[in-house]
């Protein structure tokens, strides 16, 4: 939970710049997150992707459907899908308005 009345965040003392990657020696080629997956196997593994594989993903999505910040995308799919990482990511890193979903929500036509 973030407790947005405290007085000094927890945050407080953080830059408010980015900071450099480089200078913390990050590259492309490192770990952006671990998706675990069964395959064709069935024996549960993960895969490890990169930040240049999931960024890949994004620019492309971006020049296919050009998402800006007057558009509103509907989070549907569970997070523990891969698929579910290209909604979070591409729509913040646009900003644009991401809704989640209530769980089974699509299976209904009402309104949200």
């Amino acid at each position: 939970m973030v407790d947005l009345e405290t007085a000094t965040p927890a945050w407080a003392d953080q830059s408010a710049d980015d900071p450099d990657p480089r200078a913390l020696g990050l590259s492309p080629r490192h770990l952006a997150y671990v998706i675990y997956t069964s395959g064709s196997t069935g024996t549960p593994k993960g895969v490890m992707v990169e930040h240049r594989a999931i960024l890949n993903r994004l620019i492309w999505m971006q020049k296919a459907y050009a998402l800006n910040a007057t558009d509103v995308v509907l989070q549907k799919t569970p997070f523990g899908f891969d698929v579910s990482a290209w909604e979070f990511f591409w729509t913040l890193l646009e900003g644009a308005t991401l809704v989640l979903a209530p769980p089974a929500a699509h299976k209904t036509p009402m309104p949200l």
